[in-house]
């Protein structure tokens, strides 16, 4: 849900001048969003954008399944703790060079603990002796210096960045000490022999900590209507150096506290994506193909197809979270995209925009169905009784099943189960309404730091 405000906004920002509001308004009824960092070149960075989906979709991700089967988690761990023992100099230089003599004091602390106790870095004792982390880089000095960044870049393999932070890698680079380790041969018209064979390590480290993130950025770019966007948006607050305030001020409402829980409703086990299988069904109306993502039990059992909220894809996080839920308790788990999301949407819905449920609700069963006749053909005698689940906006959508189901020929469900169904859809709109209202409830004066704050938060 805060992803998914916080893409609305960068949208929004970007399309209408960062002004959230009809012209002509009073200052007290604007919302002035945050600046992003301005993108002249997007065409251009949308192309690097799609170099790099690609590289990890078709080339870390499957490679990496292998490494991380030859190479174990504890040992990946301390590949990636040596490697960030070795870039101590260039965080130590950029303490210095912020003025930030307690971060230089703490990091020669850690190098000196990972050096000795941990075996030239392997191990990481430091933050178990609670010794606190000053990550700084040349980007973050340049920025404390006065350079604020005037044009988005995405940097091949090395993803978002800006003018400031480019050159700041750079320089990073050259604070690498392998950079400067003897070669075994100098020959001259080669400029590959100006740089050791240990300088390569750099780029062996950058494998084996993505070996381990991978996964995570192939489905969040699968999982968001427009990842470039989000990214691009969120990219300044990343890099702007600040630190979210978390303090509550007033008296905190419990209904919204309760509400706003439901971001840290998430899968259990990080392995638990990636064992999946996604496949994708026609869908005759359209013609098109729909993918959908399922779990199989080992043998015969009985199968819960998943329906996810307002919007939800089937790689988003409580999607994931109920079929986790599910697989746990013996069930197969099959989740297919909202009628709301936009791969539902382009691949599977007769009308051109959702919103009017005796549609959208029977669009949802037609998909249902052919996912279900799939599924038989594949894999015969694995599929018991038939539940369908649904949360939130995904609730209503089973409730509506569930009461059309005997007119129809469609997919029959054995049992149906509809979790914070809403009641009434003109007061959950309004609700929805009520938060993207919010700020204007703010003080004027502190509108623009306090939006800035949750964007912060968000990022945390």
């Amino acid at each position: 849900m805060l992803a998914a405000l916080m893409l609305s906004f960068a949208q929004f920002a970007r399309g209408q001048g960062n002004v959230a509001s009809f012209t002509n308004l009073p200052v007290a009824e604007k919302v002035v969003l945050p600046k992003s960092v301005p993108d002249p070149i997007e065409p251009f960075n949308r192309v690097m954008w799609g170099f790099n989906k690609a590289l990890m979709t078709d080339i870390i991700k499957p490679t990496s399944r292998v490494y991380r089967f030859v190479v174990l988690k504890p040992a990946r761990t301390s590949i990636g703790n040596f490697g960030h023992n070795l870039t101590y100099p260039g965080r130590l230089i950029n303490n210095l060079l912020q003025g930030k003599w307690l971060g230089a004091r703490d990091e020669t602390w850690r190098f000196a603990c990972a050096t000795t106790v941990g075996i030239v870095g392997l191990f990481d004792p430091a933050t178990k002796w609670n010794i606190p982390k000053s990550d700084a880089d040349f980007g973050q000095t340049f920025g404390q210096w006065g350079w604020q960044p005037q044009f988005f870049l995405m940097l091949p393999l090395f993803g978002p960045s800006n003018e400031r932070d480019t050159l700041g890698l750079a320089a990073d680079t050259a604070a690498n000490p392998l950079l400067y380790i003897a070669p075994y041969s100098f020959v001259a018209d080669n400029p590959l022999t100006y740089f050791g064979p240990y300088s390569y390590f750099t780029y062996a480290v950058m494998y084996n900590d993505l070996s381990d993130s991978v996964d995570e950025y192939v489905r969040f770019s699968r999982a968001e209507a427009d990842p470039y966007s989000e990214i691009q948006y969120a990219w300044t607050f990343a890099r702007a150096n600040q630190v979210a305030d978390f303090q509550v001020k007033g008296e905190p409402d419990a209904a919204s506290l309760e509400t706003l829980q439901t971001v840290f409703f998430t899968f259990q086990d990080p392995e638990f994506p990636k064992h999946g299988t996604t496949k994708s069904v026609r869908i005759p109306a359209t013609g098109k193909d729909l993918k959908f993502t399922f779990w199989l039990q080992p043998g015969s059992a009985n199968v819960v197809y998943i329906v996810p909220g307002l919007g939800g894809h089937r790689l988003a996080e409580t999607s994931l979270a109920l079929a986790e839920l599910v697989f746990k308790n013996g069930f197969s788990a099959v989740v297919v995209s909202s009628p709301f999301n936009s791969e539902f949407m382009e691949h599977a819905s007769t009308a051109a925009l959702p919103a009017y449920l005796p549609v959208d609700g029977h669009d949802l069963h037609v998909a249902l169905t052919e996912i279900d006749r799939r599924l038989h053909k594949l894999y015969p005698q694995r599929l018991g009784n038939r539940a369908l689940m649904g949360y939130s906006m995904g609730a209503l959508e089973t409730l509506f099943i569930a009461a059309t189901g005997a007119t129809n020929s469609l997919l029959h469900f054995d049992r149906y189960v509809a979790i914070n169904s809403p009641v009434r859809l003109a007061q959950g709109i309004s609700k929805l309404d009520e938060f993207y209202s919010a700020p204007l409830d703010w003080p004027v004066a502190e509108r623009g730091n306090d939006l800035e704050n949750v964007f912060l938060k968000v990022l945390r």
